[in-house]
């Protein structure tokens, strides 16, 4: 997921030629050249990959007259606002 252009040859140049740290294999070498990866991490980190959006919350809506309903009402109302919650789940 990560394209380098053609002008991009000292940054090429340098990630083909990073060694890994002896003591620390999951970091590189910092006795060589290693700006250019740097900041190709760096630019990595700061736009992470998201693979799930977050999904829209659906919106409850309630009757002009919630005041003069019955309980009775209310409680059917609840039940259809609850399966259309369910369904967007």
């Amino acid at each position: 997921m990560l394209y380098f252009s053609d002008s991009c040859e000292h940054t090429i140049r340098c990630v083909a030629s990073a060694q890994h740290d002896e003591n620390k294999p999951e970091d590189l070498d910092t006795e060589g050249e290693d700006h250019a990866c740097d900041e190709v991490r760096y630019a990595c980190n700061s736009r992470p990959l998201v693979l799930n959006m977050p999904e829209k919350k659906p919106e409850i809506t309630y009757p002009k007259s919630v005041y003069s309903m019955t309980f009775n009402d209310l409680v059917a109302h609840q039940t259809r606002n609850s399966k259309k919650h369910k369904e967007l789940i």
